[in-house]
């Protein structure tokens, strides 16, 4: 196993919870102010081996997150980051997609799963959750001069 190096300044890892079968689209909470507009380096999304998240929501199986897609979002939404297969993280070796920076608007962001009415939820009333770490950098302290409208971040 080969390690990709990046200079990554900050991470949190969140969860997408998948309470509601009958739903195909996820969100990430509104409570996750510490990604509010962030820049996006890197995205991992992590596997059923930790079986539960840190709020005891049970892991979606690594064969049912590699039916979902990932759409991030940029402030504008004008041009988002549409449809990333979750498979494509499980494929690299590293589960980690670096990206260039992208200012990342999360609240608008989510989580497809088209074939999520087939799922059958954990016993324990609390759903499924896919837990992704985001490695980022605030805009707080940054010489940026522009946002493009892809949210590319010009420096």
């Amino acid at each position: 196993m080969s390690l990709q190096v990046q200079k990554i300044s900050l991470s949190e890892t969140v969860e997408v919870v998948i309470s509601n079968p009958n739903s195909r689209q996820y969100k990430f909470s509104d409570n996750e102010t510490t990604l509010d507009q962030v820049i996006v380096q890197g995205i991992s999304i992590n596997t059923e081996a930790l079986v539960r998240t840190f709020s005891g929501r049970t892991v979606m199986t690594n064969a049912e997150m590699k039916k979902g897609y990932l759409t991030l979002s940029t402030p504008q939404s004008k041009y988002p980051i549409k449809r990333i297969p979750l498979e494509t993280f499980f494929n690299n070796q590293n589960f980690i997609i670096f990206f260039e920076d992208k200012l990342i608007d999360f609240r608008k962001s989510f989580i497809d799963f088209p074939n999520s009415g087939g799922l059958v939820m954990p016993g324990d009333g609390l759903g499924f959750a896919v837990p992704i770490t985001i490695f980022y950098k605030t805009k707080d302290g940054q010489p940026i001069s522009s946002i493009g409208e892809m949210g590319e971040v010009y420096y």
